[in-house]
């Protein structure tokens, strides 16, 4: 369980460190980057629901010891003789030590549901970052091309072409990041209460 947040977490941070490519040559590379983010977005999605049911399970058996727990007390309290005593004692004990070890696996499991959530969150920022910087590129392309078809040169016709099948591409990229969004924050939602 440990392992697969470790590598989880591993993969996501080499998604991210590819999200913000500086050239044009890199567009093949950042969408793949995109598309890796995503998948270990589903990934930890995925993690985070068995972890919250783990955390359910060993929340209903804590509740189970402490019933459990009770009644050894109980006993402990009507023992008539020194042996009942003794004996009843090293029981609960023994239960103690169980307890104590089914809180410290229900910590871990808290502590590992907040670490996947902040993960999730953290990758939600970058594509949302990601999300902003498309957009202001889509801007400044369809600035220039407003600027290009003003100046009615025929030389330019192809760039401004060009361009134009960039911000459709891009156009397309941004509503893929913004679903994509929008159904990790949905996820999100439900390990809120946690």
């Amino acid at each position: 369980m440990f392992k697969t947040l470790a590598i989880t977490t591993t993969a996501a941070m080499i998604a991210f460190s590819a999200l913000n490519p500086t050239t044009a040559v890199a567009e093949n590379v950042q969408l793949a980057a995109l598309q890796q983010a995503e998948h270990e977005a589903i990934n930890i999605i995925h993690h985070l629901r068995k972890i919250a049911e783990e955390d359910k399970q060993l929340d209903r058996k804590g509740e189970e010891m402490k019933k459990v727990f009770s009644e050894l007390r109980g006993k402990l309290k009507k023992a008539k003789n020194e042996n009942e005593k003794k004996q009843a004692e090293h029981e609960l004990n023994k239960f103690q030590h169980e307890m104590k070890k089914i809180a410290f696996m229900h910590h871990k499991v808290k502590e590992q549901l907040r670490n996947g959530i902040r993960m999730a969150d953290e990758l939600g920022r970058h594509l949302k970052n990601r999300a902003r910087h498309l957009e202001e590129k889509l801007k400044g392309m369809l600035h220039e091309i407003e600027k290009m078809e003003k100046s009615k040169d025929k030389k330019m016709f192809k760039d401004i072409e060009k361009l134009k099948a960039e911000v459709e591409k891009g156009h397309q990229e941004l509503g893929k990041v913004s679903s994509f969004l929008n159904h990790l924050t949905r996820e999100l939602k439900q390990f809120s209460r946690v």
